[in-house]
């Protein structure tokens, strides 16, 4: 298959940054990821430059908007921060995450799942819902016979 999937919110990245994660805000979810694509701990310099490279034009990169999110993110219990993680930064924050991103995921449906009283429904629809999404997938009718 050649060509930009069909997928709503598929932006041809890895991992969109700015694609809100349910539960968090964009600038939320654009920390979140960049410190999840880091695989290592990462200062507020470190996240900011991540967020950066990829960001809407329109949201605010500035050092302290990336610190004082990166701090509620904190205080919700998503980050840990160390300091002196590495040589040669001893003043420095060092975060990481508490959580993957796949166990955020994977609460974020359980959760959703707990508000209904027929939980096969809701997966048997979002299911076929995200088939129906994937272009040229065997059993779909294509227009042309």
């Amino acid at each position: 298959m050649t060509g930009t999937p069909n997928v709503p919110g598929f932006t041809g990245r890895r991992h969109p940054v700015y694609r809100a994660l349910p539960g968090l805000g964009p600038l939320e979810s654009a920390i979140m990821t960049a410190i999840w694509n880091a695989e290592e701990p990462v200062t507020i310099g470190d996240i900011r430059r991540r967020v950066a490279r990829q960001a809407d034009p329109s949201r605010s990169t500035d050092y302290s908007t990336v610190a004082s999110v990166t701090l509620i993110l904190r205080r919700k219990g998503f980050l840990k921060r160390d300091k002196d993680l590495r040589a040669g930064s001893p003043r420095s924050f060092w975060y990481e995450p508490v959580i993957s991103r796949e166990a955020y995921l994977a609460a974020v449906i359980r959760s959703a799942l707990g508000c209904t009283p027929d939980r096969n429904v809701v997966l048997t629809l979002a299911f076929a819902a995200s088939l129906d999404a994937i272009p040229g997938l065997v059993g779909q009718s294509d227009g042309s016979s």
